[in-house]
């Protein structure tokens, strides 16, 4: 709805040849909001597509009552190209760009730093951290993004003090991919999250995730095997589990 295809159907008429929308998904909470004309244009591409490829099979639903008769649907689970991940863990590369201690285990997360979701994710994830702050385990927290609600992030940090919790800024796809291997715990509350892209990225270089189960989280993080999922909004699970794995 924020940015469909405007050309693709009618090309795809002019020329004759099959019309395939790939990460279909048709949200009708935007019927009447700001992307009201990009929502409609969204149904009327559904509506022309010979076969559409899902992702996140809570989609599905939404989808399949704008679609003609005929039209494939294909589902393919969330995946990423692995070859720019690895799981070596150069800690001390990372510890000297970050100022990490190299002797305390690492959380980490990478995530935009916008209002809306984002930052209602970010604030569950200080609420997280703090419940496990006094312990005697030492740790240290590494915030991976940018973006217009940046102060916002920071002040929900505040309280746990600058020796706990770094602050990356934006890194690159290489950079991200090159910094993760070096973490012991992958961080993030997922509110509302489609799929959660960036867990695989910490998975694909060895890093366990703890997370909730809200979208299509639990279909990239397998419970109690490359993570540990909790219940939505459940703070004082995510810091148990968190501390699980810490410990």
């Amino acid at each position: 709805h924020k940015a469909p295809d405007w050309i693709g159907p009618e090309v795809c008429r002019q020329f004759g040849i099959p019309y395939v929308v790939a990460e279909a998904s048709y949200a009708p909470k935007q019927l009447n909001g700001p992307w009201h004309s990009g929502h409609l244009r969204a149904g009327e591409c559904l509506a022309a597509a010979n076969a559409v490829i899902v992702l996140n099979p809570d989609d599905i639903h939404c989808v399949r009552p704008l679609l003609k008769t005929g039209t494939r649907v294909l589902q393919l689970a969330p995946f990423i190209d692995t070859d720019r991940f690895q799981t070596k863990r150069d800690r001390h590369a990372v510890a000297a760009r970050f100022d990490l201690n190299p002797e305390h285990l690492w959380l980490t997360t990478a995530a935009m730093m916008r209002t809306g979701d984002k930052l209602a994710s970010y604030q569950e994830l200080a609420q997280t951290l703090a419940r496990i702050n006094s312990r005697s385990t030492q740790w240290q927290m590494l915030l991976i993004g940018d973006g217009a609600a940046r102060s916002d992030v920071h002040a929900a940090f505040k309280s746990l003090g600058t020796e706990r919790v770094r602050f990356a800024g934006r890194l690159d796809a290489q950079a991200i991919a090159s910094t993760l291997p070096a973490f012991d715990l992958y961080v993030w509350p997922a509110v509302n999250e489609a799929i959660g892209m960036a867990m695989l990225e910490a998975q694909a270089c060895g890093v366990p995730v703890v997370s909730t189960r809200t979208g299509g989280v639990d279909r990239v993080v397998a419970h109690e095997s490359t993570g540990l999922l909790c219940a939505r909004h459940d703070i004082d699970a995510m810091a148990a589990a968190c501390t699980t794995l810490l410990d």
